[in-house]
């Protein structure tokens, strides 16, 4: 990513986006690459961590906490 974050057309552009992530700290992204003048895009966040999601996403889809908690000890997630 850094070979990317330092290519001169992305610096040119402005694209390197600086998140913060509450566990690896300061990193730079590179920000979308279209501007529109109505709907500007930023980048605020970092990508999630792997599994980070994983219990919402199982309630969401109508486990119960027990279920879940079942996956977990046979190691489904």
């Amino acid at each position: 990513m850094d070979a990317v974050l330092a290519d001169p057309q992305v610096q040119h552009l402005g694209m390197p986006a600086p998140v913060h992530h509450q566990v690896r700290g300061e990193s730079r992204l590179v920000a979308q690459p279209v501007r529109l003048s109505r709907t500007p895009a930023s980048i605020y966040v970092s990508s999630p961590d792997a599994g980070e999601h994983t219990d919402e996403v199982l309630r969401e889809a109508g486990l119960s906490p027990d279920e879940i908690a079942t996956l977990r000890e046979q190691n489904v997630i």
